[in-house]
């Protein structure tokens, strides 16, 4: 009973907790263990080595944590299991799970071993079951359970055996067993009056366990029900007033339990002793798939969901009593032995953008951990002097709480509103809290564990919640000064919210702090405008935190700096970035760029650098490093900028020209001081350099398909300038061939391709007739692409072999047909010897079409190491290879044959 246990000896109990991700199921508190001192704050901690959610996290006898299993990044669940040692803040691996398993539960069992069973496997829902031994770091498999589950429950009796309840997957299970641990033998027991999932189970003062909610149907989910170990038997009990079918259940200091719905409705109390249920006050925040936990001193403490905040439940009261550092989704939850609680992995939303204006969001699993301490210390105080919360003593970390929730005194209401220093800066006046814009807390901390100090990185965190209507364009823009009592605000980042999404977001920036022994930031979170202190948009929020700074240790000793380009006498070109190494005993606050005594730049980030992008001639820079305390080094560079470019033209081969074998490529190049060098490209790709005057390079052009070439020079001088030449084409492998006047392949090949050589008739075509010594002249009627053309022909091998005597080969020709094409015919005639031909029919094709068609033929290749093809494109009737016709063409290509 609860009178058997006085409250003072409640306030010592340590926590040993044995929870879900996503299913939180606190087991009995160690009464044999006092509470030791509180250690000092610290926030986050070393990383697992692999990210999980939906895992376990138990607390063993010796004060070290057991993660296990979850889901893996990859998706798939996890056998690793890892080892967190409080005394170091370090994570380490121990046995693996015989079976990979995700939504499991762990139970640390009387004798510090620790049961697991269930969950869901990489191919099926698991019945199985494990029992950890923390002495051999080993597990060992025991017998199954009767019903393979996940999302159930698993609860330590006081006579140390486990109760298993219900589970997924559906049809839901009433079910449920005993584990004896003397024995590594189940049993059943009574089964529940309803099929459940995602329920939760509760041990009581007394000894009985508490079902509550859980998935079934939701006119059913808000019953609960009590297993009596005594009897073995589940009888149902007064219910509660409304749905659970997604909840937290925690037994409080005084022996009630605690229902959570994550929503500002539907909390709720259960009384043992009276059999009752009574409403709960909502959390402040709202929050989905959080994790809450009894501490030590009898308050419950709610972390996670989508919200940053920690909340504190105490004598039926809420309050905001810090933050963690981001959005955390079903956390597992530590209580260690010295009263700070360990949030490990867990997911997060990972967003992906779809299109231009779309994202969706995924669940991430998560590898961070965190341990969270609160000491009031680090809350806020509203100072009335100054009209905002105030850390007055420096601090590790100054954190809002909930102070600064809401907007304005209309939305929300915000407390002291408007919470600007002096009230400078009103709020905006529209919308409804929790719909609309508003700035929830702001949170800054030193980022290496120590207070807060002048020359010291800090983490700047604000909460804010967007509307569904500015989102997309609902921005946090975060102010700092270094003098609270006379602000002078300067701007550390612009955190638009991205992707955009109403509701509550956690956005975080970093800062080095300057001199200052009471410094502020402001968060002015604005739908819309501009990059101001104080903007005017009647949904923009605007609030300060004032928090004080230590001031640096004494230091005498200046920063080094200096230059690492460009380098002295040097002579540059184009975009010059100058940059320069700084570094100080106690940390450089910035790095300023001077030219003369004017400030071209400043940069506060290493490495530290500044573009120039406009500046020619003869260049001095100094670079001026600063220190926390005031501390000064300078360094100088001189060298000059030259943006004039070179220019250069190509000279050989000729544009046009047909070219084989090696050939000379060359260019002239000229610069205002000199060309340090010319590379020569074709088809884009290097072909050689030549650094001294007259710039050639040789270029090999075996191998390379017949057809048109792209040339190009580039030049480059001493300054790095460059400039390109203008392009000129050159064939390879078939062209123009002046004796014969034709286009000719003269080396042998297994294709020819007259390329656009035969585009055209009668000053439309390039080199016409482009038949054999010139011998047949084209029709001078019509006009192009409207009248009769030959404008390609192609001859190739259909094995891929080169063209030899007795190999088959084809014709494709592409001509332009008349809309009267039936009148249109295509004669193919071939000589065995270009250079004297004597042409032999081979056939008459009929184009299908008007426009462009493609008619093919086949034949076998003569003997001749030089033959030809003559295609002759005629309107109406006619014979032989040279048909007069005033719309006629005639085209001849010249091929290479081997034997």
């Amino acid at each position: 009973m609860r009178g058997a246990t006085p409250l003072s000896a409640v306030l010592l109990r340590v926590m040993v907790l044995s929870l879900v991700t996503g299913c939180l199921d606190p087991e009995e508190l160690d009464e044999q263990t006092p509470r030791v001192a509180q250690a000092p704050l610290v926030v986050s901690t070393a990383s697992l080595a692999n990210a999980r959610s939906a895992h376990t996290v138990t607390v063993l006898a010796n004060g070290k944590v057991l993660a296990v299993g979850g889901n893996a990044t990859s998706g798939n669940k996890l056998a690793s299991c890892e080892l967190y040692d409080p005394a170091t803040g370090l994570w380490s691996p121990t046995g693996s799970l015989n079976t990979a398993r995700s939504a499991h539960t762990a139970v640390l069992l009387n004798d510090g071993t620790v049961l697991v069973t269930g969950g869901i496997g990489n191919t099926a829902t698991l019945s199985s079951a494990e029992r950890y031994d923390p002495a051999t770091g080993t597990w060992s498999v025991l017998s199954s359970m009767a019903n393979a589950v996940w999302k159930h429950t698993a609860t330590r009796l006081r006579d140390g055996r486990v109760l298993v309840t219900g589970g997924c997957p559906s049809p839901y299970t009433a079910a449920a067993q005993l584990f004896d641990p003397a024995t590594n033998t189940w049993s059943t027991t009574g089964s529940m009056a309803l099929p459940r999932c995602a329920h939760r189970a509760t041990l009581l003062d007394d000894g009985r366990v508490l079902i509550t909610g859980g998935t079934y149907l939701y006119t059913s989910s808000h019953r609960a029900e009590i297993f009596n170990p005594a009897t073995g038997v589940f009888t149902e009990t007064q219910p509660a007033s409304s749905d659970k079918s997604t909840h937290q259940a925690t037994r409080l200091a005084d022996g009630r339990v605690l229902l959570l719905t994550g929503e500002s409705i539907g909390n709720e109390v259960y009384d043992p002793s009276s059999n009752s249920w009574s409403t709960a006050p909502a959390p402040l925040e709202q929050r989905f798939d959080q994790a809450a936990v009894l501490m030590g001193d009898g308050s419950t403490l709610v972390f996670g969901g989508e919200s940053s905040s920690v909340e504190r439940f105490s004598g039926d009261v809420w309050s905001i009593v810090g933050h963690t550092s981001g959005e955390r989704k079903s956390p597992g939850v530590a209580v260690l032995q010295d009263g700070s609680v360990l949030l490990v992995g867990g997911s997060y939303t990972q967003w992906v953008q779809t299109s231009s204006t779309s994202w969706t969001g995924t669940p991430a699993p998560l590898a961070t951990t965190e341990r969270y301490r609160h000491t009031p210390s680090e809350l806020a105080k509203f100072d009335g002097t100054l009209g905002v919360p105030k850390c007055a003593t420096p601090q590790v970390e100054c954190d809002s709480a909930s102070l600064l929730r809401g907007r304005g005194s209309a939305v929300g209401p915000e407390r002291a509103s408007p919470n600007t220093i002096k009230g400078s800066c009103a709020d905006g006046i529209s919308g409804g809290y929790g719909n609309d814009e508003s700035l929830q807390a702001l949170r800054v901390r030193s980022s290496n564990g120590g207070v807060m100090q002048v020359g010291q990185k800090v983490i700047i965190q604000a909460a804010v919640v967007g509307s569904s209507n500015g989102a997309s364009t609902d921005v946090l823009d975060i102010f700092h000064t270094a003098d609270a009592n006379a602000p002078s605000w300067q701007l550390v980042a612009s955190l638009p919210l991205t992707p955009a999404k109403s509701g509550g977001r956690d956005l975080s920036t970093t800062f080095t702090l300057p001199a200052g022994s009471l410094q502020a930031i402001r968060g002015a979170f604005r739908r819309g405008g501009s990059e101001l202190a104080c903007t005017t948009g009647v949904y923009d929020d605007h609030d300060d935190l004032v928090f004080a700074v230590s001031p640096p240790p004494p230091d005498s000793i200046p920063p080094t700096v200096a230059f690492t380009a460009p380098t002295s006498g040097a002579v540059v070109g184009g975009t010059v970035t100058a940059t320069a190494t700084a570094s100080d005993n106690q940390g450089v606050t910035r790095v300023e760029f001077l030219r003369g005594s004017l400030v071209m730049s400043t940069d506060t980030e290493a490495p530290y650098a500044y573009t120039m992008s406009t500046i020619s001639g003869p260049v001095t820079l100094t670079a001026r490093a600063y220190d926390a305390v005031g501390n000064v080094a300078t360094a100088s560079v001189s060298f000059t900028v030259d943006r004039t470019l070179p220019t250069v033209s190509m000279t050989a081969p000729a544009i046009g020209s047909t070219v084989s074998g090696t050939v000379t490529v060359s260019a002239n190049a000229t610069d205002n001081t000199a060309v340090a060098g010319v590379s020569f490209y074709a088809n884009g790709t290097l072909i050689g350099t030549d650094t001294t005057a007259p710039f050639a390079v040789s270029w090999n052009t075996a191998g390379l398909t017949a057809g048109p070439q792209s040339l190009m020079a580039q030049a480059v001088d001493s300054a790095g300038n460059s400039a390109n030449s203008a392009t000129r084409t050159v064939y390879t492998g078939v062209g123009y061939d002046a004796t014969l006047r034709t286009v000719s392949c003269a080396s042998v090949g297994a294709s020819c391709d007259s390329q656009s050589f035969f585009s055209g008739r009668w000053g439309y075509e390039p080199n016409e007739p482009n038949t054999l010594g010139g011998t047949c002249a084209d029709g001078t009627s019509g006009v192009f692409h409207s009248d009769e053309s030959l404008d390609r022909i192609r001859v190739f091998t259909q094995d891929g072999t080169n063209f030899r005597a007795g190999g088959v080969v084809t014709i494709e020709a592409t001509v332009w047909a008349r809309s009267t094409y039936t009148w249109n015919k295509l004669d193919l005639y071939y000589a065995a010897d270009a250079r004297n031909p004597t042409w032999v029919p081979l056939t008459t094709l009929t184009p299908t079409g008007s426009g462009v068609n493609r008619l093919t033929a086949n034949y076998t290749l003569p003997a001749g190491s030089l033959q030809a093809i003559r295609g002759q494109f005629r309107y109406g009737n006619g014979s032989g290879p040279c048909t007069s016709g005033a719309y006629n063409d005639r085209d001849d290509l010249v091929f290479a044959v081997g034997p």
